[in-house]
Formats: C-alpha cells, sequence, structure tokens
C-alpha cells in the first residue's frame, strides 16, 4: 500500500536540497516513497521559477527569467488490477477458513490444546490473522499481483492521519501499516525443498534415479539422542515412503531423503545453492522496508566476534538471558545471596565468546566463573555447574543435526514471500534468477516515455533440463490425485489440475500443530510457465491449506487465458489477413 504524509522536520532537513518547502507533500509508503522523485512535482527543477529585477522600492522594473512549472512524471506499475482484486478477496478468505479450521480442531479436542497451553506457561495459542501472496511472470520479472492481508484504506492519510486512527492501525497485532510480502520472513519448511534436492544433483551427492528408503528416525553423524533425531514428518508410518527417488521425494515431502541429501552436502554447500537461488539476498523491489533471507551456517547461528545485539538471529540473545539466570541461580547457591546483576552480564558475555568454537570449554568456564562471581573452579567442577554452562554454550555451536534440518526448511532458515516466488520462478523459466520489479514504465505528464523497465537477470542456475525436469514432475504430482501428492486432496475437483506444479510447505513454530507456518508455491501453466505464485500464512496450520489461495488466482489467470486465446481464433470460413 502507499501513501502520502506532510514533510515533517527530519524529512524537510533532508529533502531540503531537492526544492522541497514545509508544506509539501512526501511518499512514505510503497512506491509513492521508492518513486518519489520521479512523482514529485516539488521538486526544485520542477518548481519553476521567476527572476526579476526591482527598485529599491520593490517594483518589479523588469523580468530577467521565467520557467514555468511542471508536473512530476507518472509511473506505470506492472499490477494487473483485476487479478490483484482476485488475489486480495482469496488471500482474505483463506485466512478466514484456516481459522474456521483451528477452532474447530480446537473444539474437538480442547483438553489436548489445553495441556500444551498450559505446558508452555499460558502463553495463548496464535491462530491465523495475517499472510502475504505473491504472483510474478516468470519471464519477465514483473509483480502482477502482490497482497499484504491484513491491509489499510491509504485514504486515512490524505491531509493527515488522525492520533485515534493512527493509534488503532500501529496498535493491531496483525500489523496492517507492516507489508508482509516483503518485510516477513520466516522458516519455508518443505517448500524449501527444491534447493536442496537441486544442490544434490548438481554437486554429485545425489543422482535422479537413486532412491532412498525412509528409516526415520536420521541418526547418520546425529550426535543427539535418539529421541531428539530428526523423523520424516510421516513417522512412524515410514513404510509409505520407500524406494524415494527425487521425484517421489518431492511429491511425498519426504523429510529422511533430503536429511540425507542435505547431510551428503554439508552446510556449505546448502548455502550456495540457498544463495545462488537468491534466498540470502534482497531482490531488489522497488518497495521499502526489504529485508533479506537468511540460510544456516555457524555465523549465521553465532558469530562470536560480534555482540549479541548484532547476531542474524535471536537464538544468541536467548541463550544470554539462560546464561545469566543459571549464574544467578549458582551464586545464590555458593553466597547464600543474591548476584549482583553486572557481575552476571559480565561473566555471560565472557562465556559466550567460548560458543562456536571447537575446543575444550570446560577449563575457561570454570576460570571465569571463578573471575567475575568468585566461585571456586573445585567447587564448578564438583557440582557440575561447567557441564551445564557447556550445554547451554552448545546452542550456538553448528552441528550435523541443524545442517540436516536446514535441507527440510527449518532451524534458523528464514526466507521472505518476496524471494520465495522469485526462486520457483527461477525453477520454470530455464534457471534465471531475475530482479521482480512493480514499475513498469515512466512517462510525463503527457504521456511521453521516459524510461521503460527492462528484465534483469541477477544469476543463472546452470542446472541441465535432466535435473530439472524430475523436480517439475514431483511438483506437478504435489497436486495430482492420482500420485496422491501431500496437496491431493486440495485439487481433486480442480479443473487445472493438470497444468500447475506446487510444492506444500509446513513450518513448525512450537509444540503445537495449527501453529505452524503455512507455504504455498506454485507455477502455470505446467508445459510453458508464464507465473510463479507463493502464498505465506503465519500460523496457518498446514501448506496445503494455503493453496485456496493459489487455486483461486490459478483459476482466474487461465480463465482469462483461454477466454483470450479463444477470441483470437479466426471463425471458420471468415477471410483473415
Amino acid at each position: 500500500k502507499m501513501y502520502t504524509k506532510e514533510t515533517d522536520d527530519e524529512t524537510i532537513k533532508k529533502m531540503k536540497e531537492k526544492g522541497y518547502s514545509q508544506n509539501d507533500f512526501v511518499g512514505v509508503s510503497g512506491i509513492e516513497a521508492t518513486m518519489e522523485e520521479e512523482l514529485s512535482g516539488a521538486i526544485g527543477t520542477r518548481q519553476g521559477k521567476r527572476v526579476v529585477e526591482v527598485n529599491q522600492k520593490g517594483k518589479i522594473m523588469r523580468e530577467l527569467e521565467t520557467s514555468l512549472p511542471t508536473p512530476g512524471n507518472n509511473v506505470v506499475l506492472s499490477i494487473d488490477l483485476p487479478l490483484q482484486k482476485v488475489l486480495e478477496t482469496a488471500l482474505k478468505n483463506n485466512i478466514q477458513e484456516i481459522r474456521n479450521r483451528q477452532e474447530e480442531a480446537m473444539a474437538k479436542t480442547p483438553s489436548v490444546y489445553a495441556k500444551k497451553v498450559a505446558d508452555r506457561g499460558g502463553t495463548p495459542i496464535q491462530m491465523a490473522t495475517q499472510g502475504a501472496a505473491i504472483v510474478m511472470d516468470v519471464n519477465t520479472g514483473e509483480i502482477l499481483a502482490l497482497a499484504s492481508y491484513p491491509s489499510f484504506d491509504p485514504n486515512i492519510f490524505t491531509g493527515g492521519i488522525s492520533t485515534e486512527d493512527y493509534k488503532a492501525l500501529t496498535e493491531d497485532k496483525s500489523y496492517p501499516l507492516f507489508n508482509k510480502a516483503v518485510s516477513s520472513r520466516a522458516a519455508p519448511g518443505s517448500a524449501f525443498k527444491m534447493v536442496t534436492g537441486l544442490a544434490g544433483l548438481m554437486e554429485g551427492k545425489m543422482t535422479v534415479s537413486k532412491t532412498i528408503n525412509d528409516e526415520s528416525p536420521f541418526t547418520t553423524g546425529m550426535i543427539t539422542g535418539l529421541a531428539r533425531a530428526p523423523k520424516c514428518w510421516i513417522w512412524p508410518h515410514c513404510e509409505e515412503h520407500q524406494n524415494e527417488n527425487i521425484e517421489k521425494a518431492l511429491k511425498d515431502s519426504c523429510n529422511y531423503y533430503f536429511f540425507t541429501v542435505a547431510y551428503e552436502l554439508g552446510i556449505n554447500l546448502l548455502d550456495k545453492w540457498a544463495d545462488k537461488f537468491g534466498l540470502t539476498s534482497k531482490t531488489g523491489i522497488e518497495l521499502p522496508g526489504e529485508v533479506k533471507g537468511i540460510i544456516g551456517s555457524q555465523k549465521m547461528l553465532y558469530d562470536n566476534t560480534k555482540p549479541v545485539s548484532e547476531q542474524a538471529t535471536s537464538i544468541p540473545t536467548l541463550v544470554r538471558r539462560l546464561l545469566i539466570r543459571t549464574l544467578k541461580e549458582y551464586f545464590k547457591e555458593y553466597w547464600k545471596t543474591t548476584a549482583e546483576e553486572a557481575a552476571c552480564d559480565v561473566a555471560a558475555d565472557e562465556l559466550l565468546k567460548l560458543a562456536g568454537t571447537e575446543e575444550e570449554h570446560g577449563p575457561n568456564i570454570r576460570r571465569i566463573i571463578n573471575e567475575q562471581l568468585h566461585i571456586p573452579q573445585t567447587t564448578t567442577g564438583y557440582k557440575r555447574w561447567d557441564q551445564k554452562i557447556d550445554s547451554i554454550l552448545y546452542e550456538l555451536q553448528w552441528n550435523s543435526t541443524r545442517t540436516v534440518v536446514t535441507g527440510v526448511g527449518q532451524g534458523i532458515t528464514l526466507v521472505t514471500p518476496i524471494e520465495m516466488v522469485r526462486y520457483v520462478a527461477a525453477l520454470v523459466n530455464g534457471g534465471n534468477v531475475l530482479e521482480p520489479h512493480l514499475v513498469k514504465r515512466v512517462v510525463d505528464h503527457e504521456g511521453r516515455p521516459v524510461s521503460e523497465k527492462t528484465t534483469k537477470v541477477v544469476s543463472t542456475l546452470d542446472a541441465p533440463s535432466g535435473y530439472i525436469k524430475p523436480i517439475l514432475q514431483g511438483m506437478q504430482d504435489v497436486v495430482s490425485p492420482e500420485d496422491r501428492g501431500t496437496a491431493y486432496k486440495y485439487f481433486t475437483n480442480y479443473k487445472y489440475r493438470y497444468m500447475i506444479g506446487a510444492k506444500t510447505g509446513t513450518a513448525q513454530v512450537s509444540k503445537i500443530d495449527i501453529e505452524n507456518t503455512s507455504w504455498f508455491v506454485a507455477f502455470a501453466p505446467f508445459d510453458r510457465p508464464e507465473i510463479a505464485m507463493v502464498v505465506y500464512i503465519p500460523n496457518g496450520y498446514s501448506g496445503g491449506l494455503s493453496s485456496l489461495t493459489a487455486k483461486d488466482v490459478i483459476e482466474y489467470y487461465l480463465d482469462n487465458k483461454l477466454k483470450i486465446a479463444n477470441d483470437d481464433t479466426p471463425t471458420v470460413g471468415k477471410l483473415t489477413e
């Protein structure tokens, strides 16, 4: 969404050199912000001027120079307005449908959910209230539709917004002012598996025909206990995921297959391919507030050369808090008095410097506790406090378990919806990672062209069609009722079920299933893809449920495409040029 507001003192300071005045309006969101200098007529060069000669009484004697003011330019967007309306309505309805199903699940087994809430200290269950969806032209990078729900009426900002209205917007827990399409990021879950699959093929860690049997839990190279080893989502019914090749593994969304591929690749190669797909960099779309995704690695998990406040995730902050709380307990137990806050803070920061290293931590842990809290090293060792501290620090140590869960889009991996739609487009357009754009062209106030947006290829995958083809076929199988893919039940009677490919993504965020993040990515038509789309709904229960938005949008798009094709077909017996 976009809106304008009168310039405040800070903005005036920045815009003064460009000729703006106190009473001018400046775009502060959306295209109005990023294209401000094209749109505004307030820039000094467009305001016009009149230079005159006056006498000592101020009377104009003659005119020396005159230039007329000129309006700002017009920015033409790539948005298909009817498609945009369909997308916004579909997303809104989809989120409400998920809410209905969440409420049904809770009503069916209320005691189960009540216990889960109690086990985590009473924090209420988070329900679906917001989301984002994007449709992109896979060959040009043009954004045909983009929705962030809930939204707001931009007209309420015209002439200044009331304190009450602004407060209502900013205090709304579904964040209507926050563009979730470019500023939200979350774990993608299984929608990430095409990255892992193609990486495995390209790096020679897997072949198209090689098969793997699901033997969950995945224990290869794991240092966790059997109970904590990662499992396939279908566990304990692993017999349903046998003889899985890349196509079948995508259709079944078999975690065990992708655990294996990720383990063989290692985190560095996984990072490499996530980066090649554009999942670790901003896309460059003409919207403010874009953030970039992160993929797992030791530096992303914890870089001990940086303070906690500068880390990529919140995990180090949580670990620091746990360290401080634990140190306070040890101090009180030994000295029978309350610890000084500053001493525990310093000790925690010193201990954090040990994290992420392979060296033996025990001696340094005992030394730091002694230096900062004056607890004898022998006591720390005897009570095994050093081992407890070491186990806390281990949460910041990258390991094989973190690598394999990264391969299925979990762990600390976070991506944005705009990155995801670009990634899917690259899979289906021949391997070109494009810069998405909303601006189609800029014209002056009389409609004359000023600039034209061209397709920009950021990078290429350079993957052979023999590797891409089974991946895309697996995505088609996802929605195929005959192949019984993970989303087949949503497409049983869908008229275009053979003309699309898709992937579900369900990312766990807690131990309560209905709080899962829901992703659905898709493309159409299957044989000659034209559009890619992504649907993202936080606390959306399951990935398949987000397909409801995609179904409505793709049906509208393909209906319209067929209508145009039929309108262009010559009538039999009619002469044509």
